[in-house]
């Protein structure tokens, strides 16, 4: 595990065009980079601050844990959330039109999941509510 920590501190430091990062003492291992903390978000800083997200995911996916911090435009625009049903239209008391909400993050293979309703409102399923609803459906 180390040793594959320090390949990923190796490409990151090659990435940024700071290889020296990679074989300073300040930096070699984590409790050192958690000490000099400030250069290492500096050095950082100053790499990312001249990309857009989409460059930075490029120069380190598949290499790096990484992906985009979506705003709410983006989240919507994504194929991907698109692909994996990851939003969902329901109805909603006391509005016209239905709202999106997430749906389901984790999909398993042989376990579909599906949001089929909206969260209940304040007070909405008091205990004697629930219970009820499911003594009538053992019926």
């Amino acid at each position: 595990v180390l040793e594959e920590i320090k390949k990923g501190v190796r490409f990151i430091a090659d990435t940024i065009g700071r290889p020296e990062m990679a074989e300073d003492e300040r930096f070699l291992h984590n409790i050192d980079r958690s000490r000099n903390a400030e250069e290492v978000r500096t050095a950082l800083g100053d790499w990312l601050g001249k990309r857009t997200t989409n460059d930075v995911v490029d120069a380190f996916g598949g290499r790096v844990p990484i992906g985009p911090v979506n705003d709410i435009a983006a989240i919507f625009a994504d194929p991907h959330v698109d692909a994996r049903s990851m939003l969902a239209t329901v109805g909603q008391p006391g509005i016209d039109s239905p709202v999106t909400i997430a749906g389901q993050p984790i999909k398993f293979t042989r376990t579909p999941v599906s949001v089929t309703r909206r969260a209940p409102m304040l007070g909405e399923h008091k205990i004697q509510t629930v219970v009820a609803e499911w003594t009538d459906r053992d019926q």
